[in-house]
């Protein structure tokens, strides 16, 4: 579900002029595939890997917190809770300091219907 608010997130920034559907949104979203047909094309890229050294415990969605790190407990190591700082996708206050031999895969996205 995070994945997907991430990825609406991503195409509402997006000027593309598209008018060829029902409504802006599906437009987007024809833009989103065709993006995604043309990513289809490209060479193997084995270094690709997810980015942020924080992570939501309630969706999954990664975050970089920038700054010195100030966790309620611990010194800003991997798995310690950070200091009052929410998810920018759910709002969730649960969030850890990850590294990428921590990161938690998300649930797949048909586990959970979306509601838009």
């Amino acid at each position: 579900r995070a994945m997907l608010w991430s990825l609406i997130r991503t195409m509402e920034s997006w000027i593309h002029g598209a008018q060829s559907t029902c409504c802006p949104f599906h437009d987007s979203v024809a833009v989103a595939k065709a993006s995604i047909d043309m990513l289809e094309g490209f060479s193997c890229a084995p270094r690709f890997q997810a980015r942020g050294n924080m992570q939501c415990q309630k969706c999954g969605i990664l975050m970089t917190h920038k700054g010195p790190a100030q966790p309620q407990t611990g010194d800003g190591q991997a798995g310690d809770v950070g200091d009052g700082r929410i998810c920018k996708m759910c709002g969730c206050p649960q969030l850890r300091f990850v590294t990428l031999e921590r990161l938690q895969p998300t649930p797949s996205p048909g586990a959970n219907r979306v509601k838009l």
